[in-house]
């Protein structure tokens, strides 16, 4: 295996995948969230009480990874709320994939939102 050079790493292209999406009639580009855009979504989890952590969470990671063929955020944080009157199966969808390419696991998730206690998966039942 190759080690990467400063150089190779910032030449680096944002992970994409296009996603068939039946209910809105096409597909749709979703990518890998920036550094700054995942510590922005952690810092909005993390604020949130621990009652109402998970509420609008898969409509925000929806919103922060459509993007548009020239990779540009599709939806604004201003959009979420009219984005979440779509098509929840669609949105499901949507974020599974985003869920999965940017490696956000139920366990890191609750987490972060204060819902487990550090060290604990929610893959296991054991710390």
């Amino acid at each position: 295996m190759r080690v990467l050079t400063k150089e190779d790493i910032l030449a680096t292209e944002v992970e994409t995948k296009v996603v068939e999406v039946p209910e809105w009639g096409g597909s749709v580009r979703i990518k890998v969230m920036s550094g700054v855009e995942r510590d922005q979504f952690d810092k909005w989890l993390a604020s949130k009480p621990e009652d109402s952590a998970m509420e609008g969470m898969k409509v925000r990671i929806c919103a922060l990874c459509l993007v548009d063929e020239n990779g540009e955020r599709m939806f604004e944080d201003a959009d979420i709320e009219v984005l979440a009157k779509k098509s929840g199966a669609a949105l499901s969808r949507i974020f599974m994939i985003a869920q999965e390419m940017n490696y956000l696991l139920a366990g890191s998730i609750e987490e972060v939102a204060g819902e487990s206690e550090p060290g604990q998966s929610g893959d296991s039942p054991s710390a």
